[in-house]
């Protein structure tokens, strides 16, 4: 039966309702917020299932339009001043964060994962992938890939992309979409076993891409996708991965509900923990300082880098959930809602 349930997500997606309910007097903020030290037992902040706490998230302001569309949010990827959206039967739009009105709608209606930078919006379809000049829209290329790519990142210098397409990454360059090289993961062995890549990252430095091989997190050279490592190994089919903006710890998230923060130099584990659902996605906060984790079951929990919770919260988990950590603070979607926690 899991096997069944995971390759019909994998099939539909990849890597992100009712909003909670607010408190009488609005939505509570982290300025608001005692330190995590100091939180007393009851005041909701760890305890987001079996009370009615003052909610940590409040609802993102998207447009009208995704409203109508109520298509799910599959992927969100930001650029200065703008989100951008990936919603299914809908397109990739980019959207003004502050009062969710749409920029462009830059199309692709089948969208399923979206990458941004430097005005260049990287967007994965079914057995595509565009470069988008966000702008104005314009398709600067188009690369056939074999299915529809789960995880979508730039190089830290921009000059390149990488893609987790199918059993393989890819990495292809920004400019024309020219594959530089593929690294292909193991072939699954037994029934129920999955040898679908569907996460990634890469250290700042340009020099290291993280992914998996089924439940091994492993690293590749990123000028040749030669394979170099496995960081560790968890109870199933990884299924997120991040590192912190400085590349010094790693957090990953696998089918069997675990998790774990690694020190990423020394491959060794610092903390692990049990997670309600499988693990959908990781984010790090921008300086490093936190990180937050989102499973199936809609459990969203934030951590501080010694792995010390510092505060959960709680949404309709589903397939198309996941996360992304701004400046200006956490996004968390689900299906066709997303809140932000600032």
């Amino acid at each position: 039966m899991r096997a069944f349930v995971a390759l019909a997500l994998l099939t539909a997606a990849c890597h992100h309702r009712r909003p909670p309910t607010p408190a009488d007097d609005g939505f509570r903020h982290p300025i608001d917020a005692p330190a995590p030290s100091t939180l007393p037992a009851d005041d909701g902040f760890r305890h987001p299932i079996d009370a009615d706490p003052p909610s940590l998230l409040r609802p993102l302001p998207l447009s009208a339009d995704l409203d109508q569309a109520r298509e799910p949010i599959w992927d969100m990827s930001a650029l200065p001043g703008a989100l951008v959206v990936a919603e299914r039967g809908f397109g990739v739009l980019t959207v003004n964060p502050d009062n969710g009105e749409p920029l462009r709608n830059l199309g692709f209606p089948e969208v399923q994962q979206v990458a941004s930078r430097d005005g260049l919006v990287l967007v994965g379809e079914y057995e595509a992938l565009h470069a988008v000049d966000a702008a104005t829209g314009t398709v600067r290329w188009t690369a056939t890939t074999e299915e529809n790519p789960r995880e979508l990142a730039f190089m830290p210098d921009g000059g390149s992309v990488l893609a987790a397409v199918h059993n393989r990454v890819e990495r292809r360059d920004a400019a024309t979409g020219a594959l530089r090289w593929a690294w292909t993961a193991s072939p699954a062995k037994n029934d129920g076993d999955i040898d679908t890549v569907t996460t990634l990252d890469v250290t700042p430095d340009g020099l290291t891409v993280v992914t998996h091989d089924g439940a091994q997190v492993i690293s590749l050279v990123a000028e040749t996708g030669t394979r170099t490592r496995e960081i560790t190994r968890l109870g199933d089919t990884v299924f997120a991965v991040a590192l912190s903006p400085d590349g010094n710890l790693l957090v990953a998230g696998s089918m069997a509900r675990d998790l774990v923060l690694v020190d990423f130099r020394a491959g060794k584990v610092l903390r692990s923990y049990t997670t309600p659902g499988w693990v959908v996605d990781v984010a790090w906060s921008p300086d490093g300082r936190f990180f937050a984790t989102l499973d199936l079951s809609g459990h969203v929990e934030v951590r501080d880098a010694s792995g010390e919770t510092a505060l959960e919260a709680a949404v309709e988990g589903s397939s198309a959930s996941g996360l992304l950590w701004t400046e200006t603070g956490l996004i968390v979607w689900s299906d066709d809602r997303a809140w932000t926690w600032r």
